[in-house]
């Protein structure tokens, strides 16, 4: 799955749906995505070359504001 095909409102290959992503100029990115059936219903995870099936890193959160939270730092970090 590119990076480039994919949209918010679009599924991971794991079944999460896309909230939000951020990709850098190498195809790496972070993406904020909800599952409502996982107990922690909200995660961000770090993803390489554009390809959505590498998300690795997880940080999983209860409430949406805290992954909003988590998802801004994360970014930060991707665009410097």
């Amino acid at each position: 799955m590119s990076i480039r095909d994919t949209r918010a409102g679009d599924r991971l290959p794991n079944g999460s749906t896309i909230v939000e992503y951020v990709v850098d100029s190498n195809g790496d990115g972070v993406v904020l995505a909800k599952d409502v059936n996982n107990v922690t219903p909200y995660a961000t995870w770090e993803f390489y070359r554009g390809d959505l099936r590498s998300t690795s890193h997880g940080h999983y959160s209860f409430t949406e504001g805290e992954a909003m939270q988590d998802y801004r730092t994360r970014r930060a970090s991707f665009l410097r």
